[in-house]
C-alpha cells in the first residue's frame, strides 16, 4: 500500500514538473516572439547637415565663379569697344587736322561761254562746298578752250587723300568732269602755286551748269 502511494506521488510530482517546464517553455517562446515583434526595422540614415551644406556651398561657388567670369567678359568687351571708339575718334580728328583752313580753289573758264566759272562756283557752294571750306578765284583758262572739265589735284603731301576727296565732291556737284593729278602741260600752262584744287571748266559744261 505504501509502495503504491509512493509511486502515485512520484507520478504526480513528475507531472507537475513537466507542466512547470512546459509553462516555462511557453513563456520563453512568447517572450522571444514579443521581443521580435517589438523590434523596429533599421531606418536609412539621412545625410548629415554637414554634407548638405557642403553640397550647397559647392553649387554656390560654381554659380559665383560663372557670374564672375561673365562679368569679367562683359568688362573686357566694354573696354575694347571704348578703346575702338576712342581710336576712331582720334583718326577722324587727325584727318580733319591734315588740312588747316579752307581749300584754295581756282576755277578757270575754258568752255567758250561767258559766266561758266561763276556758274560753277554757285553750283559748288549750293552743294555745301561753301566759303568756310573753300576760297574761290575765278578767271579765264590760260589754255584757251578745254573740251572736257577737269578737276586737278597735286597728288602729293600729307593731305593729298583729303584734297582728292574734296575734288571728287566737286565733280559730283558739277555733274561733269573727272579728277586728275596735275600736269602743267596738260593743264594748258596753268599753275597750282598756292592752290589746292584747280577746276578747268570745259565745253562739256555748257548747258549743264
Amino acid at each position: 500500500m505504501n509502495n503504491g502511494l509512493l509511486h502515485q506521488n512520484a507520478r504526480r510530482s513528475a507531472s507537475r514538473l513537466m507542466a512547470i517546464a512546459f509553462s516555462l517553455a511557453l513563456m520563453t517562446s512568447a517572450g522571444v516572439l514579443l521581443s521580435s515583434c517589438g523590434h523596429e526595422p533599421e531606418k536609412a540614415t539621412p545625410p548629415s547637415n554637414t554634407e548638405t551644406t557642403a553640397s550647397n556651398n559647392s553649387s554656390n561657388t560654381t554659380s559665383d565663379e560663372k557670374s564672375s567670369d561673365d562679368a569679367k567678359a562683359d568688362a573686357e568687351k566694354e573696354a575694347a569697344d571704348k578703346a575702338a571708339a576712342e581710336a576712331k575718334a582720334k583718326e577722324e580728328e587727325a584727318a580733319k587736322a591734315k588740312h588747316q583752313g579752307a581749300y584754295v580753289t581756282a576755277i578757270r573758264n575754258g568752255g567758250g561761254a561767258d559766266g561758266l566759272a561763276a556758274a560753277a562756283q554757285t553750283k559748288l557752294v549750293g552743294a555745301g562746298l561753301a566759303a568756310d571750306t573753300h576760297t574761290y578765284s575765278l578767271d579765264s583758262y590760260a589754255g584757251g578752250l578745254a573740251p572736257a572739265t577737269v578737276v586737278y589735284v597735286k597728288g602729293t603731301g600729307d593731305d593729298a587723300a583729303d584734297v582728292k576727296a574734296e575734288a571728287e565732291k566737286m565733280v559730283a556737284a558739277l555733274g561733269v568732269g573727272s579728277v586728275q593729278t596735275f600736269d602743267q602741260a596738260a593743264a594748258g600752262g596753268e599753275t597750282m602755286d598756292g592752290t589746292d584744287i584747280l577746276v578747268v571748266i570745259g565745253q562739256d559744261a555748257v548747258g549743264a551748269l
